[in-house]
């Protein structure tokens, strides 16, 4: 009988496999993190609220909420989709994907307020950064770049594909060097716990020669071929970043998500020492995208690696297969790998981003698809389950001795489009939260087994009431804080474990408990993610005490008083609730994460000679007290006053502008503020106020200084009378005009010249500032009715153009050429010059080249060389010009024919633009000599 019974269960086993339908016990530290996608405001900030500082802000706290309920322990936010910033930043501009428009300020730092919201909620916060993309739309590219861009600056940096989508080149040194830069200024500025790149290097579509061939020829090894230099040069900017973070911060995370198929390429793992997984066919992301994490991996320039497997098990890239593949490469230069799912593959996805953005962006991995066309992988798609994702987290953690730490999803929105998706996960998997996993390979911080002391509550220097406690290096560490409702010798993680706090203080209304005291304890936890095994002496929170309403009952309030109360002992926040009814059925107003004890009614619109009641309750993780005594109060407003002019939108407004208002005859004065738009906001955030000030409200107003020009600035005002103001009024935006460009001055050819070649006639100019454009005319008359070109008007900064068409010889042409601004302003023509083309044949002058050295100090002391050739014995006279037309040098020689250099004396010249004129029998050339 027994026999049969387990025959039977073996059969049931047998059907049903545990590793696909069992969630396996978490381990004790793994990384749990989600992407956050900000291209194309993919995930956030959403589209509707570009420039909406307050729904950005709220909208990622509700995200993080949502994280931090799922038992996350990180996110990954892409703070540089574009080579921007969503963070301030003096080497980038800031992302349009914040206001919709490259380089405009979005009012706050999200980089700065998302770090601390993650913070505040015990999650780690990882830069995602994408190292070389320039542009993620093509129907944008080359149209959006703010002037502080990279592509601006340095457009020699750029590859340019066939659809218009830029990458900077990965063969540049100076390339490297420059993201190495960008690395050390985030990390230097903002406490991020890690640097994320993604793998959108050298395109997936494919890099022709052509459009690396300079750099692989200035910077190849010998014998090096143009696959192993792609790849090497990837690997040395790997390296370079890995080395900027680990000198200044060693506890930051560097870690890269690299293609889920490393290579299928039998030579590529010869060089490894290693096999390919069995049977897995598809993109060589090693020959294509020249992408080598197991380079970085045994050059120990990652602290972990992220493939992205999102594929499932089975068929041609079954997932099983790979995750073995790479935990064993893992396992082998002992690292971590925190494996990215696929969570944007399960069905019923919109892909709203498909429709705006088309297939070509690379965060919609569109490559993984097998439903479009362009699908760049062979196998099969099998519909994504939630038995789909149980196997593969089980897989992973099957892994978890040989490297494998966690997981990154891809991406934070289909945890709220996948219906049951985060109750699948959090049931099945991530029932409580756990910490990090530690950088072993590196040491711990010092003082990790200090015992944090002295646990007590504490005002801090905002008022706030916080959990604090000493610790030696409290400003550079972390704390593991446990909550208990009685004491316990040792705390248990999964049970006890309430949050990770930085530095050294606990505040939070976020949970306030079931109103029974509360007992808490800490380790120490340091940035690596290593932490103390005992904890600390047990601190009793008690329940706070009921406030003491302190402003008057039955009291007139001015518009810009304040409600204030007592801090209740105890409290560390305060829930506040206003009402037009004495039993508060119709509450106006209520707030429960209130950290001080008092608060401003000029954040609410309340009306006048309207009775409003008000009341208290104190909070703290323990509970809530008792509501205080209700007061009741009045408030004296005057009208909220109008702005007349400018009017909002207004363009081209005076850069000393008069401002206008209508307001109440009970006005006494005008409290006028002007910002730059994008600068911040009024409320105390602004970085700082153009206008400040009040003035007469019986007459305008003209702003004694220049606002800038071609500027966005918003204004509002409010009146005053006595004690008593009114509302602000809504903020108006306006924009300045902008002055035309003063005229260029003229450079070549020079005025008067003759035997002008008239093949290829060069014409240069003078930049000048502010020109966003040049107009260049050449007519055969000096009127200008005959025109021969009329070039540049609307497209170009070039201060040179070279004549596509040959002109006619022995002709007198005249030029000039202006400039003109952003708002289309065209400033003065310069002066018309004049030139002759040459009559037919002359003697054959053949400029090879004018070489500048860097010459110091100024004025120079050094020299330059041109290089040239003649075709027969000649006279030639060469000159050094000022652009002003005075001669600083003459030299006369006679050549035979052949090929020559003339030392050109740099002495006593100072820095800056000069002509090389040079003269043989009849025909004249001219060269731009730049001394620096």
């Amino acid at each position: 009988m027994k026999r049969i019974i387990l025959f039977c269960l073996g059969l049931i086993l047998l059907c049903i496999s545990p590793i696909e339908l069992i969630a396996q016990e978490a381990p004790e530290k793994e990384l749990r993190a989600v992407w956050f996608a900000t291209v194309s405001n993919l995930d956030w900030p959403k589209r509707e609220h570009k420039g909406n500082k307050e729904l950005q802000q709220r909208d990622l706290r509700q995200m993080l909420d949502k994280m931090k309920a799922l038992n996350m322990n990180a996110i990954f936010l892409q703070i540089r989709p574009e080579s921007d910033a969503l963070y301030q930043s003096d080497l980038e501009p800031w992302s349009r994907f914040l206001t919709g428009e490259q380089g405009k300020h979005p009012g706050y730092d999200p980089l700065q307020f998302a770090i601390e919201e993650a913070h505040k909620r015990g999650m780690e916060l990882h830069a995602w950064m994408n190292p070389y993309r320039i542009n993620a739309s093509t129907s944008d590219g080359g149209t959006y770049y703010a002037e502080n861009h990279v592509y601006q600056k340095h457009p020699e940096w750029t590859i340019t594909y066939e659809d218009n989508k830029k990458i900077l080149n990965p063969g540049l040194p100076e390339v490297s060097n420059y993201i190495a830069g960008v690395v050390a200024d985030v990390i230097t500025r903002y406490d991020v716990d890690g640097i994320h790149f993604d793998d959108y290097f050298y395109s997936y579509d494919g890099t022709s020669n052509a459009l690396d061939q300079q750099a692989y020829d200035n910077y190849k090894e010998e014998g090096q071929s143009r696959g192993d230099f792609r790849r090497g040069s990837i690997n040395k900017m790997v390296e370079k970043v890995y080395n900027t973070i680990k000198t200044a911060k060693p506890f930051v995370r560097f870690g890269i998500s690299p293609f889920g198929i490393w290579s299928t390429d039998a030579s590529a793992a010869t060089k490894y020492d290693t096999t390919l997984p069995t049977g897995i066919v598809g993109l060589d992301a090693y020959n294509q995208i020249y992408c080598d994490p197991l380079a970085w991996l045994k050059a120990g320039t990652v602290d972990y690696i992220t493939p992205q497997l999102y594929w499932p098990t089975g068929g041609g890239q079954d997932y099983e297969t790979l995750i073995n593949w790479w935990a064993q490469q893992v396992d082998r230069y002992g690292k971590h790998m925190y494996v990215g799912q696929g969570i944007h593959r399960f069905n019923d996805n919109p892909v709203t981003a498909r429709v705006a953005y088309g297939d070509g962006l690379h965060e919609y991995k569109a490559y993984f698809n097998t439903n479009i066309e362009n699908y760049r992988v062979a196998g099969v798609q099998a519909d994504w389950t939630f038995s789909e994702l149980t196997t593969q987290l089980n897989l992973n953690r099957a892994n978890e001795t040989k490297g494998v730490k966690g997981s990154v999803y891809f991406r934070a929105n289909d945890f709220w489009r996948v219906e049951g998706l985060a109750e699948h996960i959090v049931d099945n998997f991530y029932e409580a939260p756990v910490m990090q996993p530690e950088i072993s390979w590196q040491q711990p911080q010092d003082n990790i087994e200090v015992l944090p002391n002295n646990i007590r509550l504490e005002e801090n220097e905002r008022g706030i009431t916080e959990l604090k406690w000493d610790h030696p290096q409290a400003d550079s560490m972390r704390f593991i804080l446990f909550e208990v409702g009685a004491t316990t010798d040792t705390p248990a993680m999964a049970e006890n474990y309430r949050t990770v706090v930085w530095n050294n203080a606990f505040a939070s209304t976020i949970s306030k408990g079931d109103n029974t005291p509360k007992y808490y304890a800490l380790w120490t936890y340091d940035r690596q993610g290593y932490h103390q095994a005992t904890a600390t002496e047990w601190f009793m929170l008690s329940l706070p005490e009921v406030s003491t309403l302190l402003t008057s009952t039955d009291t007139l309030i001015y518009r810009d008083g304040s409600l204030k109360w007592s801090a209740g002992t105890n409290a560390m926040g305060y829930l506040l609730e206003i009402s037009t009814t004495a039993d508060f059925s119709v509450l106006e107003y209520q707030q429960d994460t209130l950290t001080q004890n008092t608060f401003d009614l000029d954040q609410l619109m309340l009306e006048k000679e309207v009775v409003y009641y008000w009341r208290i309750k104190s909070l703290n993780s323990a509970g809530e007290s008792e509501y205080t005594e209700a007061y009741r109060f009045t408030v004296d407003i005057l009208p909220t006053p109008v702005l007349v002019s400018p009017e909002a939108g207004q363009e081209e407004v005076e850069l000393q502008p008069t401002f206008s208002w209508d307001v109440t005859e009970k006005a006494e004065t005008v409290h006028l503020q002007v910002i730059e738009y994008g600068s911040g906001d009024f409320e105390g955030e602004a970085q700082s106020f153009v206008v400040n000030k009040q003035v007469d409200a019986d007459k305008p107003y003209q702003l004694e200084q220049e606002l800038g020009q071609w500027r966005e600035y918003e204004a509002r005002i409010r009146v005053l009378a006595g004690e008593t103001s009114s509302y602000w009024s809504e903020p108006t935006q306006f924009k300045t005009l902008q002055k035309p460009p003063k005229a260029p001055i003229w450079l070549l050819p020079l005025q008067g010249a003759e035997n002008v070649e008239e093949e290829s006639v060069q014409f240069e100019w003078s930049s000048v500032e502010g020109a966003q454009k040049y107009q260049l005319q050449l007519a055969t008359d000096a009127t200008f009715e005959n025109l021969v070109l009329d070039k540049f008007r609307y497209t170009s900064t070039d201060t040179a153009y070279i004549s596509e068409e040959p002109l006619i010889s022995s002709t007198v042409y005249y030029a000039r050429v202006r400039a003109g601004n952003q708002s289309g302003g065209m400033g003065e023509w310069s002066a018309v010059i004049s030139f002759t083309t040459s009559e037919d044949t002359v003697t054959a002058l053949e400029i090879v080249e004018l070489k500048t050295w860097t010459v110091f100090p100024n004025p120079a002391q050094g020299v330059g060389y041109l290089d040239f050739s003649l075709d027969k014995t000649s006279v030639l006279e060469y000159s050094i010009v000022g652009v002003d037309g005075k001669v600083l040098t003459y030299d006369k020689q006679t050549f035979q024919g052949g090929k020559y250099r003339i030392r050109l004396n740099a002495n006593s010249i100072k820095s800056g633009i000069y002509l090389v004129v040079i003269r043989v029998d009849d025909r004249v050339e001219t060269r731009r000599w730049v001394v620096e």
